[in-house]
Order: C-alpha cells, then structure tokens, then sequence
C-alpha cells in the first residue's frame, strides 16, 4: 500500500487556518496536498 493515495474533504475552515498559519495541522494538511501525498475532495 505504499504510494496509495488518501482522499479527504476539504473544510474550509482547513483551508483558512492553512492558508493563514504555517503552524499548525491545517498547514501540514494543505502541505501534503501539495506534495501528492492526499487528494483533495470539493464539494459545492
């Protein structure tokens, strides 16, 4: 299973505090987003 892919949904609050603060777990979240390691679920 290494290189499988987690899948989440995204709160926007995540995406604030992230976006905000690079201390904290929102950052980590968005960070592994970034680097493939999760894969992002938006819903509208």
């Amino acid at each position: 299973m290494a290189g499988k892919k987690t899948r989440i949904i995204l709160d926007t609050n995540v995406l604030y505090a992230g976006l905000y603060s690079s201390k904290g777990a929102s950052f980590k979240v968005l960070k592994a987003i970034e680097k493939g390691r999760l894969i992002k679920g938006l819903k509208i």
